[in-house]
């Protein structure tokens, strides 16, 4: 079986369910599923919306690696931020969510295809694959090569110039079992019924994890959808907004200074976003982050704990004026949005 892309379709491994109508409820749901694989869960969720327009959510061993989105059959890598951005500024009656599972190599191979320009996009009629792939050879490559057959996404992988891995969309291809994995390639690139066959091949194959995974842990997000309260609002006015956050030290080692923040942020005693000089602070004690529409605070293992209003937390939604106690110091934080004139808002088109 395999799953709808943007009207791509890629392989999978096993589909846990696919194209349900989304709730934050499902969505919440869906994350409390992957935490009980423990650190097994290779796949990604799938959120549909309309006009050919998907993101995606990577998982690497359970936990939130990157994120991506495809519209109009382009694919472009985001931060896990933008991910939640888009998709509780939806209106939920528009979206459809799926889960699938796949193995390490299949999710590297669709990581390349999100995140990496290709070296070589041709139609196989244009070039020469029986060379290309003895370049590969030659050169001890590691390397994919997608083959697009209509909206079919077939994904082959080279380890050190062999290929050793072939990931078919249409399982109901005939393909000779017993040939070989450059053989079926071959086969794959120059049907006999000599219909076009598009070739994506990366013989770049490093990937990445998107800059704010660390900042985002499974369990806080799962909390603020275990109480109601905690809902995310979606946004019915359509108006994009600025967040500002600012940080006034009220007590301790630093008493009168603020800082300006940048979302996602890290406060720690050493080499983190906000740097505070208390010794009683951890390394790394606690991250602020947004998603969606909320400000969440996370403990990261603290060694003496973070408190906000004077109650130990592990995550917890922040409201303006809350009272953030790490160490000996105390911290109020403000924040406030602003709308933005749209001509003001930067993106990058898909």
């Amino acid at each position: 079986m395999f799953p709808t892309m943007s009207n791509l379709i890629f392989p999978f491994d096993k589909k846990l369910f696919e194209n349900k109508k989304f709730t934050r409820e499902i969505f919440a749901r869906t994350l409390r599923d992957i935490v009980k694989f423990k650190d097994k869960f290779y796949g990604f969720i799938r959120i549909d919306l309309p006009d050919n327009l998907s993101y995606f959510l990577f998982f690497l061993k359970s936990r939130c690696y990157a994120a991506g989105v495809l519209s109009k059959l382009r694919p472009r890598s985001i931060e896990i931020s933008e991910f939640f951005d888009h998709i509780f500024s939806s209106p939920e009656k528009l979206l459809s969510i799926s889960l699938y599972e796949i193995d390490p190599i299949l999710l590297k191979g669709m990581l390349v295809f999100i995140q990496r320009e290709p070296t070589i996009k041709a139609e196989t009629t244009l070039i020469d694959m029986e060379s290309i792939i003895e370049r590969i050879m030659k050169e001890e490559a590691n390397s994919f090569v997608i083959l697009k057959d209509k909206n079919m996404m077939n994904i082959f992988f080279f380890k050190n110039g062999k290929a050793r891995a072939a990931y078919f969309a249409d399982i109901d291809s005939e393909m000779d079992e017993a040939a070989t994995t450059a053989e079926k390639l071959l086969s794959c690139a120059y049907p006999a019924e000599k219909k076009a066959v598009e070739a994506i091949i990366y013989l770049d194959i490093k990937t990445w994890a998107a800059e704010d995974a660390e900042s985002f842990s499974l369990k806080d997000i799962i909390k603020m959808f275990q109480e109601s309260e905690n809902r995310m609002p979606d946004k019915t006015d359509g108006k994009r907004q600025r967040l500002f956050v600012e940080i006034s030290v009220v007590e301790g080692p630093q008493t009168g200074q603020n800082f300006d923040v940048t979302l996602p942020c890290v406060l720690g005693r050493k080499g983190c976003d906000i740097t505070i000089k208390d010794q009683k602070v951890s390394k790394k004690h606690a991250s602020i982050k947004e998603i969606g529409s909320k400000l969440i605070i996370e403990d990261l293992d603290s060694t003496n704990g973070t408190f906000v209003n004077n109650e130990k937390i592990t995550a917890l939604e922040l409201q303006s004026g809350d009272l953030i106690s790490i160490g000996d110091t105390k911290m109020r934080i403000s924040f406030y949005r602003i709308p933005m004139n749209k001509g003001s808002v930067s993106r990058r088109k898909y």
